[in-house]
């Protein structure tokens, strides 16, 4: 690619100000702003926003415009109950956006966003300019310097990828993503860094309401998330929502309570020694985002009750005999359709004998259709402990495939992946939810 066509690039500070949640306001900087002084040295009359921390709460990481134009990574650190003046992240920023980052909690990975050489390239617009998508590039620590960063395949597209982040148990990360230059289209959505399938999927409505959702960070434990969102009822235009995920199942979102959200726009949220961190403008007619810190509340004490364990998984029930969609011949690679005839014994991967007669269809059409390549996934109800249910299903999708692999399937056109109680058709648990929600799901990941 040409100087000229770098220069020409739509990488303009229009493109910027799309990612900074459409902060197009007067450019007033109004004096009675709140003005905190452990963040002097932070906050400026350009973009701060997005901030990152170490686990011990005393190193931040954030986006600036401060250099003029493009966003860039910055590095500050707590010294004496103040943060130090900003330096750049050199061995990471390039010479286009920078932004969103996102820190391990062993420090030992930076997540971040960038439109860098090197991001997917879309068609040129009619004038003939290159366009240059956002993507998720990811740098790793070596105790003395950054690596050189490398994009996450995995999940880049066409679309604007950013604000990635990872749950703390360290097994998902998730995303932003909208179609270059309509943000108003943007979604959260998650892939499972355990699955075999590379599988991307979509936060439910509850989360993504269609209402330019963004910034999603886990919270203060493993079941707490934090996110922005323009949806109706907020105090001003982008605010802040909290949720939880807890056994598969998103809790309804709501604002964040206290002083967190303004009449402005709160664009990220991160939880750091107690303490939470929020992107804000604070008022409608401000252009530019400051942090600015408010105290998160103290956890609420549980009273001490005696804790009565679920059955780990509930005992399964006869169900009714499936049989393969009649459309199977025409599905298209990606493409897939879930059985709950193929039975297992309580709490076990031992396959039942009631399970042959699909098992046989099943392997009839492989036979038939010697290109066809399955990924076998198993799901179990909501009932128990997530990661007993999770092995379970990874088991249980491993004897699927074993058992069609006796009956002479080659193993390498099979692959086995467990959701466990993460993906359930209903999120209730009881009859008849409990046999809904387990099942065995084969995905297409061949032509036929």
């Amino acid at each position: 690619m040409s100087r000229i066509l770098v220069i020409a690039r739509l990488r303009s500070v229009q493109v910027a100000a799309i990612l900074l949640l459409n902060a197009a306001f007067e450019a007033i900087h109004p004096a009675d702003i709140r003005k905190q002084p452990a963040l002097a040295a932070i906050n400026t009359d350009a973009q701060e926003f997005s901030p990152t921390f170490s686990a011990d709460g005393k190193t931040m990481i954030f986006s600036s415009t401060r250099g003029g134009g493009y966003s860039h990574l910055y590095l500050s650190r707590l010294v004496d109950g103040k943060w130090s003046s900003p330096e750049p992240l050199h061995a990471v920023n390039s010479q286009f956006n920078d932004e969103t980052p996102f820190l391990s909690a062993d420090g030992k990975v930076l997540l971040f966003a960038s439109d860098r050489d090197g991001s997917v390239e879309i068609p040129r617009d009619y004038q003939g300019h290159v366009r240059v998508s956002f993507d998720i590039y990811l740098a790793q620590w070596d105790g003395k310097t950054w690596s050189n960063p490398k994009p996450v395949h995995e999940i880049n597209t066409q679309w604007n990828e950013k604000s990635p982040s990872i749950s703390r148990d360290g097994r998902y990360l998730f995303f932003s993503s909208w179609p270059f230059g309509d943000m108003k289209r943007s979604r959260i959505r998650m892939l499972d860094l355990k699955s075999n399938g590379n599988t991307i999927d979509d936060l439910p409505p509850a989360i993504n309401s269609g209402n330019q959702e963004t910034a999603f960070v886990p919270g203060e434990d493993n079941t707490k998330y934090y996110f922005s969102s323009r949806r109706p009822g907020g105090k001003g235009g982008w605010d802040i929502y909290q949720t939880r995920w807890e056994n598969g199942v998103w809790e309804e979102p709501t604002l964040v309570p206290g002083n967190v959200n303004t009449e402005g726009n709160e664009a990220f949220l991160t939880v750091s020694n107690g303490n939470y961190f929020i992107s804000s403008t604070f008022t409608p007619d401000k252009k530019d985002y400051d942090l600015n810190i408010e105290p998160a509340p103290a956890p609420k004490v549980a009273p001490v009750v005696k804790k009565v364990e679920p059955p780990k998984e509930a005992e399964p029930t006869p169900t009714h005999e499936d049989v393969l969609p009649a459309d199977l011949k025409k599905m298209q690679k990606g493409g897939s359709f879930s059985v709950r005839s193929i039975h297992f014994d309580f709490d076990s991967a031992e396959l039942k004998a009631s399970s042959t007669a699909t098992l046989k269809m099943i392997l009839n059409f492989l036979k038939e259709n010697p290109k066809a390549q399955f990924e076998i996934i198993g799901h179990t109800d909501l009932n128990g402990e997530e990661e007993y249910n999770q092995t379970l299903s990874e088991q249980r999708a491993a004897s699927v495939k074993d058992w069609l692999v006796k009956h002479g399937i080659g193993k390498d056109r099979l692959s086995t992946t467990g959701a466990g109680m993460s993906r359930p058709v209903i999120a209730k648990r009881g009859k008849p939810h409990d046999e809904q929600n387990r099942r065995t799901e084969f995905k297409l990941r061949s032509e036929l």
